[in-house]
């Protein structure tokens, strides 16, 4: 254990301060717990240690009393002070969250010196949203640290300046409630890595992308050969009329999916990728919320997957459970399961998956789905900000109680997805990348990083520079990851290419060029091992369209 940190999971229970030495722990085991003076409170800690500079926790904390407790409050999943001379400044390094647009996953950089606190929290309760990403670097001379906070919904980050060096706490932004006997609620997790003197904090980052890489990833589930796909996904161009299709046919029939997946077979692709068309009234018609099949898939998705399984690709399917729509069939017929918003008549509802009895419903509801349409890429929407919600539904004297069983219980239903078809991946998005924290990233994939990708390069959104720019970002930290082409040529799917891509390309367009779109697929195709290795961004993200993007990929 790094002796010269001092590294502590921390909370206070009603006067009473607590804390968890991870390096106690460490000495003795893998698993730890302290329990509060009046004997209600159990805070259990799991710890793993990776070569010695690399740490990760997660802390549970259980009423294991017969009477409620006192207040939880103030529950950090990382306490850590930086011990440095009053003259030495700390350097912060991060990135922005996904805000569609230009500055989405933008680096920042702040030197920390002064008295002023230093606060950081994401937007709405979505953990990459706008405002904070969940990963962050810090370095000095001393010492250089990178981490990932794993927390699924308002998390804070907090850095203050003592007489003798820095306190960086993150951990729970609404945390004041009690548990009742046999409650438990949980800290975020926290994952580290920790090296001593003086040196380049691109290499630490580079090796906290092997880590988390190689136990923090779907690797851990799919094995070293797992690829981001390398999908046909045309919704964007065709769905919103943006690009009408000939004679007034409709995107979302199966006729013309079937014509698209040929289109898909024969430009090489590995994944077809079936956008929020499928189900009644669709996206746009206030059908989210429904698993009927919309009139255009009289038989139900089976024959667009026997033709995707036929021409040797993998069937994506997007799904969006947790926000539902007034009259759709989970608001008609559960009512009692959904949170509402401050003014009712707002069209959208939080499908409330801490009841049980509903995540069960909802768990057997997209299992039948996955299962009738012999899906094999279950992809998860999440276009709403669940903070409001929560907060609504706290009862007094338990602010952030509901956010804490609600995230908890999305892990549960991935997990259960995960179980039940194990060879199923799962690709994370939140009205684009908006939800990428450690604890998604376990489980999922960001297939579509921003919703930058949901419209063609324009001097207006000039999707080319933003897709660097997002490479350049998140490549710091995250192997996985990808975004959208529109176009074969060469500059724009390089622009957007990772390990993987999702193609809007004008798949009705007679004068089509198969041969430019196979090309650039092969190239993709010949380097996703390389993604893998460390990343090295040889130039700075740049909104200047004169200015070049430049990295190199090391395997």
């Amino acid at each position: 254990m790094n002796r010269l940190l001092r590294l502590t999971s921390s909370f206070r229970y009603g006067s009473e301060r607590c804390e968890l030495d991870m390096e106690k722990i460490a000495a003795d085991s893998s698993c730890a717990a302290v329990t509060t003076r009046d004997g209600l409170i159990e805070a259990k800690a799991e710890l793993k240690t990776y070569d010695g500079d690399a740490y990760e926790w997660v802390v549970r904390y259980t009423n294991i009393g017969s009477q409620n407790s006192c207040q939880l409050t103030e529950i950090n999943g990382l306490d850590l002070f930086w011990p440095c001379c009053t003259d030495e400044s700390l350097i912060f390094e991060s990135l922005r969250g996904d805000s569609c647009g230009g500055d989405s996953f933008l680096p920042i950089r702040e030197e920390l010196s002064g008295m002023q606190p230093f606060h950081l929290e994401p937007t709405g309760g979505r953990p990459s949203n706008t405002t904070a990403f969940p990963y962050f670097d810090l370095h000095n001379a001393n010492r250089r640290l990178v981490c990932a906070i794993g927390w699924s919904g308002q998390w804070r980050l907090d850095i203050s300046r003592e007489s003798d060096g820095f306190r960086i706490r993150a951990g729970l932004q609404d945390a004041d409630f009690y548990l009742k006997p046999g409650e438990s609620a949980r800290s975020p997790r926290i994952l580290l890595m920790i090296r001593e003197g003086n040196g380049d904090i691109g290499d630490l980052r580079r090796a906290f992308r092997q880590l988390e890489l190689l136990h923090y990833s779907p690797r851990q589930s799919f094995g070293p050969d797992f690829r981001v796909p390398i999908a046909c996904q045309n919704f964007d161009r065709y769905f919103w009329n943006s690009v009408p299709l000939t004679g007034g046919q409709q995107w979302a029939t199966e006729q013309i999916q079937l014509e698209n997946i040929a289109f898909a077979a024969k430009c090489g692709f590995d994944h077809y990728w079936l956008d929020a068309c499928w189900f009644k009234n669709g996206f746009v018609k206030g059908g989210v919320g429904n698993y009927i099949y919309d009139a255009g898939f009289p038989n139900g998705l089976r024959p667009l997957a026997d033709q995707i399984h036929a021409s040797g690709m993998r069937f994506i399917v997007w799904f969006e459970p947790e926000r539902v729509q007034p009259g759709t069939e989970v608001d008609t017929e559960h009512p009692e399961w959904l949170l509402i918003p401050d003014d009712p008549a707002k069209e959208r509802r939080l499908f409330n998956l801490s009841i049980p009895e509903a995540a069960a419903w909802l768990f057997d509801k997209i299992a039948q789905v996955i299962e009738e349409s012999s899906i094999d890429f279950y992809r998860q929407d999440f276009n709403i900000d669940p903070l409001p919600f929560w907060r609504r539904a706290d009862e007094p004297g338990r602010r952030g109680f509901t956010e804490n069983q609600y995230v908890e219980a999305l892990y549960t239903l991935w997990d259960k997805l995960h179980a039940r078809f194990p060879r199923m991946p799962i690709d994370n998005c939140s009205s684009g990348g908006r939800r990428i924290d450690l604890e998604t990233c376990i489980r999922s994939v960001p297939l579509w990083r921003s919703d930058t990708g949901c419209s063609a390069s324009s001097p207006e959104s000039p999707s080319c520079i933003w897709n660097q720019n997002q490479t350049l970002g998140l490549s710091r930290y995250l192997a996985y990851q990808s975004i959208a082409s529109w176009l074969p040529d060469t500059n724009e799917f390089r622009s957007a290419m990772t390990m993987g891509i999702a193609c809007d390309f004008d798949a009705f367009n007679p004068d089509f060029n198969f041969a430019q779109a196979r090309a650039s697929i092969d190239e993709i195709r010949s380097l996703q091992k390389d993604w893998e290795g460390d990343f090295y961004g040889l130039t700075e993200p740049s909104l200047d369209p004169a200015v070049w993007t430049a990295y190199q990929l090391h395997n």
